[in-house]
């Protein structure tokens, strides 16, 4: 939902309309509005501040969940692949574009994610990764 200036304000689940954890629906929200599907990237700057903005509301994902975003956005990503997969298996419409589209968004948030779990074994953080999970805005709040 957006307000007169075209903010967003709100976000509903249009999707599964189910209740999920709030890092899940976070990391589909952040996955929607921040990817960019011409290269199937995650565009870190735009996540950034949708997360930023989202916590600025009061948003109710702790700060420390906020690791799990990229991961939960491959297990969608995944999810997504195999279910259209499965569907042209049984000779149903498989959209094959959307399911290149989330394979190769797949492969960019796998090397994101190892990027991420190398860094984070030596105990820091990568400068982009870390701005992601944990701008610094957010870090006092």
């Amino acid at each position: 939902m957006t307000n007169n200036r075209g903010e967003i304000t709100a976000i509903i689940d249009w999707d599964e309309c189910a209740k999920e954890w709030f890092v899940y629906e976070l990391a589909r929200s952040v996955w929607e509005f921040c990817h960019n599907a011409d290269d199937h990237k995650l565009d870190l700057d735009k996540a950034n501040a949708f997360i930023w903005h989202y916590k600025l509301a009061d948003g109710p994902v702790p700060a420390k969940e906020l690791q799990r975003i990229v991961p939960f956005v491959r297990c969608v990503r995944l999810l997504e692949v195999l279910f259209y997969l499965d569907q042209a298996f049984k000779g149903q419409e498989g959209y094959p574009e959307y399911t290149r589209h989330n394979v190769k968004a797949l492969v960019h948030l796998t090397e994101l994610e190892s990027l991420y779990g190398k860094k984070r074994k030596a105990g820091i953080l990568g400068s982009k990764i870390r701005r992601l999970y944990f701008p610094n805005k957010l870090r006092n709040m």
